[in-house]
């Protein structure tokens, strides 16, 4: 079961890290150029991109104690 867990979560964490980093760099950018519209997005998707990696891993988390207790 943890096997398949690790090649189930792979693909999110990619795209997690992905989104991460396109979001570092548009912040960087919008530092660069003096753009607080990008600024403010590249924050905006970040905030957003971290809280959803958050409530999945607090839901895996949940329903594997869960599935652990029965």
């Amino acid at each position: 079961m943890e096997q398949q867990f690790k090649k189930r979560a792979i693909i999110p964490f990619i795209i997690f890290i992905g989104f991460i980093v396109v979001s570092i760099n548009s912040l960087f950018k919008g530092i660069e150029h003096h753009e607080t519209w990008r600024i403010v997005s590249a924050s905006i998707g970040g905030f957003i991109s971290v809280g959803m990696a958050g409530l999945l891993v607090y839901a895996n988390y949940k329903n594997g104690k869960a599935a652990s207790k029965a």
